[in-house]
């Protein structure tokens, strides 16, 4: 089931040099630590000023996405499916 979330989460990334975006690893949410064991997408989209980063992942068999606040900063935790 989908369910909707947003709210902030910590995320541990990977900068990279020469990758086109940060590399998710991990993120903790509702205090729990969720490893990322597969990016399955990653697009940007604009919003007047502001530039997200949307990830698409999988930590198991639960899928979730994510966004990333690129002026703030900030990620979130849009959604989660946990019935696959």
């Amino acid at each position: 089931m989908n369910q909707e979330i947003r709210e902030p989460i910590d995320a541990l990334v990977i900068y990279r040099r020469g990758a086109p975006h940060p590399l998710l690893r991990a993120f903790r949410w509702n205090q729990h630590r969720y490893d990322v064991t597969q990016i399955n997408l990653v697009h940007s989209k604009r919003v007047g000023e502001t530039v997200y980063l949307c990830y698409a992942v999988s930590c198991g068999s639960d899928h979730f996405d994510i966004r990333f606040n690129t002026s703030r900063n900030q990620w979130q935790l849009e959604t989660m499916d946990t019935s696959r």
